[in-house]
């Protein structure tokens, strides 16, 4: 068996956290020692082989290879599938079958998303070794979660009444999310289970349903996508219909079968799920971060920076992040993504990208921009190193605030310590490495007519960006 990691979405429902640049599987909600995704991959572990184990979504994948690099796990690079462009899940499912290479073609394959939560993961492992035994039937498998309350953010899967086998059970239809007084109705019934995401099937399975039900779609992607240029990927990627699979396939297709899964889920979907599955206080209160609460109940609070002191409140959500503040009652957190789709039409970028954002060699945080300079602070991990570049739109100046920094200034490559000011003139090849093995830090104020991430002309990379 192979698994595929779906690493697509950018969690707009838990915004102002969750970023175009960094979504919510890379956020550290359900566990503070490790991310969504990092937790997926972690679960799984035990299953296959890492070597079976892939990744499907984002164009840019090192950042994913840099969050397996935070826990020890090291994947092939043909393990990383990148997509041009995000086109929903139909064609990430379509474009990792059609790049996987022949030796995995007589495999089963399951498809799993990289942010969800779950608590008893023995459950859910024990289920998909014996959903094994259907897939290999030439069926389509799907797992579907006991239902414990009233959730209208969920897609449902019907199952036929006569349930003889919970781990082999018909499926009648699909509902889209319900309104409330649906979502209760589905709960009072049997037949009715919350969609986890998660399809298994033969690799041939897999094509043949693309093929009847999506034709199109699976006429319009070469067969063996490993092998063509990244230009040629993009200009036939931006022609594919953004469709979910489950649209596409999922709901035309006649063998299917669910499993049942009893245990604690949550697709971390909105700030409210995030409340219920997360460690409460006497009050019911989650917090992160520096939180003071008083008199308060059933609230989730979050602050990045700054002191947050909530008093008399009930049924909130409070996020405070270095440039924007959500407060929403608890029950209405779906409508956040409405709200933000709104904003983006009106307002500017930067209220959809983080401050903060992760590369496979650290990260940076942009501190300051006003005018022509921009003040940003770098992170560079221990042996790590920036690619070697130049800017034709700004110069840069570099303060040393902690650690020992490599840096190659034009034809001069020298040691440069705390305290220490390196200027980098427009036009000029530069890089940063940290040779040590303690995090590097440098402060850069950047001076020019344009500031964009794009004013970048990479020489060499160590992560095949160049």
């Amino acid at each position: 068996m192979l698994i595929c990691f779906l690493v697509g979405g950018s969690g707009l429902r838990l915004w102002p956290l969750s970023r175009e640049n960094k979504p919510k599987q890379f956020l550290s909600l359900a566990n503070q020692n490790h991310s969504s995704l990092q937790e997926s991959y972690l679960r799984f572990a035990s299953l296959v082989p890492k070597e079976k184990m892939f990744f499907v979504g984002m164009p840019n994948t090192t950042v994913i290879e840099a969050q397996l690099e935070q826990i020890q796990v090291s994947l092939p690079k043909e393990n990383f599938i990148a997509e041009p462009m995000p086109r929903n899940t139909a064609a990430a499912i379509l474009l990792f079958l059609r790049s996987l290479p022949a030796k995995f073609h007589e495999e089963t394959i399951l498809f799993v998303p990289s942010d969800h939560y779950v608590k008893e993961q023995e459950n859910l492992l024990t289920t998909i070794q014996q959903a094994q035994n259907i897939a290999i039937q030439n069926k389509f498998v799907i797992f579907g979660i006991t239902p414990t309350y009233a959730e209208t953010g969920y897609g449902y899967i019907e199952v036929a009444q006569d349930v003889t086998n919970a781990n082999q059970m018909n499926v009648v239809s699909f509902h889209e999310k319900p309104n409330k007084q649906t979502a209760e109705t589905y709960l009072k019934q049997d037949a009715f289970y919350w969609n986890s995401g998660m399809f298994l099937a033969q690799y041939t399975t897999f094509l043949q349903a693309f093929q009847t039900h999506a034709p199109e779609l699976f006429a319009t992607l070469p067969s063996d996508c490993s092998s063509i240029k990244k230009e040629e990927l993009y200009n036939i990627y931006h022609r594919l219909p953004s469709i979910s699979f489950d649209y596409a396939v999922m709901e035309k297709q006649q063998n299917l079968v669910a499993c049942k899964l009893d245990l604690t889920w949550s697709d971390l979907g909105s700030w409210e799920s995030v409340h219920q599955i997360a460690q409460k206080d006497e009050n019911q209160n989650v917090t992160f971060g520096n939180v003071v609460v008083e008199n308060t109940k059933n609230s989730l609070l979050l602050a990045q920076d700054k002191l947050v002191v909530a008093i008399g409140m009930e049924n909130c959500i409070v996020i405070d992040t270095k440039d924007a503040l959500l407060l929403c009652d608890i029950t209405k957190t779906q409508q956040v993504k409405d709200v933000v789709t709104k904003l983006k039409e009106t307002q500017k970028a930067s209220y959809f990208i983080s401050p903060e954002e992760k590369r496979p060699w650290g990260s940076f945080e942009e501190l300051f921009q006003r005018g022509n300079v921009k003040i940003k602070e770098l992170v560079v991990l221990p042996q790590k190193r920036l690619s070697l570049q130049k800017h034709q739109h700004r110069e840069e100046h570099w303060v040393v605030s902690q650690g020992t920094a490599l840096i190659t200034n034009g034809e001069t490559t020298e040691t440069y310590t705390e305290g220490s000011h390196i200027f980098i003139p427009k036009t000029q090849i530069h890089r940063i490495e940290n040779q040590s093995d303690i995090v590097l830090k440098i402060i850069e104020i950047q001076k020019g007519d344009y500031l964009g991430e794009d004013d970048i002309e990479r020489i060499e990379d160590d992560f095949s960006r160049a």
